[in-house]
């Protein structure tokens, strides 16, 4: 469980070294400045369709709602890392970490 933890860290932190990274170039995030609204209703639309369905759920075992975070970390570092191998392969990693950290979190409150 902790290294879906982990990856999360290294996401952060991953996304605040780009934050820096474009400052000193003096350039804008183009998924975080200049996305077209059409984009940013598209990548709405993708989070409806995993999150939706399950907000009152959350609602109930959290007291509140989910924040909606349009464009999520993902986006970004996407935008950072464009079609490099092993960030691929980290996120595929990635991916199955937190699977599995879903699924047991789901097992040892049942």
């Amino acid at each position: 469980m902790h290294l879906g933890s982990i990856c999360d860290l290294v996401e952060e932190f991953l996304m605040k070294l780009y934050f820096i990274i474009l400052e000193c170039k003096e350039v804008n995030s183009k998924i975080l400045n200049e996305l077209a609204r059409e984009d940013f209703i598209e990548i709405g639309g993708k989070w409806y369709d995993k999150n939706y369905a399950t907000l009152y759920e959350h609602y109930l075992k959290k007291g509140k709602n989910p924040p909606i975070k349009i464009p999520n970390r993902k986006y970004v570092l996407d935008e950072y890392f464009k079609s490099y191998e092993p960030w691929a392969i980290y996120k595929n990693f990635s991916r199955m970490i937190r699977e599995y950290r879903k699924h047991t979190k789901f097992e040892i409150m049942a």
